[in-house]
């Protein structure tokens, strides 16, 4: 009674190769999707200090976007300098959240992500 998968029988050794390598694929897939690529990078996430810095990023950006607002429709003109500040600091927001999105979907992965509500 032969057991099954012993591996390395004569002819069809590429298609065992093709397999594994789809297998590997759709592991990594899953694992983007659902639990993560880095499931370790749970422990930066939940940490206090990264979302109270999130939580300040989040403040300060909207402290800007109130701030640009207030000033393009009250004077309408540019005060020297702080148009510039303004767009590096929209610049720099927009590279936080982007890093803390990468950060979280590796974490949790992409439906983990979605599905929370913060």
């Amino acid at each position: 009674m032969g057991g099954g998968g012993g591996g390395g029988g004569e002819g069809g050794g590429g298609d065992i190769w093709a397999f594994e390598a789809e297998r590997r694929r759709l592991r990594w897939w899953d694992r983007f999707l659902v639990g993560g690529l880095f499931p370790k990078l749970r422990v930066v996430i939940v940490n206090r200090l990264f979302r109270h810095s999130i939580l300040f990023c989040i403040l300060a950006s909207n402290f800007v976007l109130i701030f640009n607002a207030n000033k393009s429709l009250v004077s309408g003109e540019d005060i020297e300098g702080v148009g510039l500040a303004v767009e590096i600091m929209d610049w720099g927001f927009i590279i936080f959240f982007l890093f803390e999105m990468c950060l979280k979907v590796g974490a949790v992965g992409l439906r983990g992500y979605l599905k929370t509500p913060w």
